[in-house]
């Protein structure tokens, strides 16, 4: 890889890096993820940065050129945190829904009982 390719990617690291951090202070992304993104973000930036470690990660992938590996990790990572997104969101759907039921039983007992004590 090109200085240059590595000057804009560490750029770009970089700019995910702050990103990521400022919205995680304003607790619009929860911590967990956010370390999660910064572990990746290290990761993908030692790979490019270190062409021996490059080299050996595109060896173990099969790939011919680095270009392929970076690209096939990052297909694998995104598509990987997009499941994990996804069952985090079905999780929460369904508390949503429990307690949406919960709150509609409530305010039927409570129907039932004023209309019972009107008719007493």
């Amino acid at each position: 890889m090109t200085s240059q390719g590595i000057f804009v990617l560490w750029l770009v690291g970089l700019g995910y890096f702050s990103w990521i951090i400022q919205l995680t202070r304003q607790r619009k992304l929860y911590i967990g993820y956010a370390v999660l993104w910064i572990f990746w973000i290290v990761l993908g930036l030692l790979l490019i940065t270190i062409p021996p470690l490059l080299d050996i990660v595109t060896q173990l992938l099969g790939a011919q050129f680095p270009v392929s590996a970076l690209t096939l990790l990052a297909f694998a990572l995104l598509f990987g945190m997009q499941i994990y997104v996804l069952s985090q969101l079905s999780i929460l759907s369904r508390r949503v829904t429990m307690i949406a039921q919960s709150i509609a039983l409530r305010e039927l007992e409570q129907q039932n009982s004023a209309s019972d004590t009107t008719y007493n």
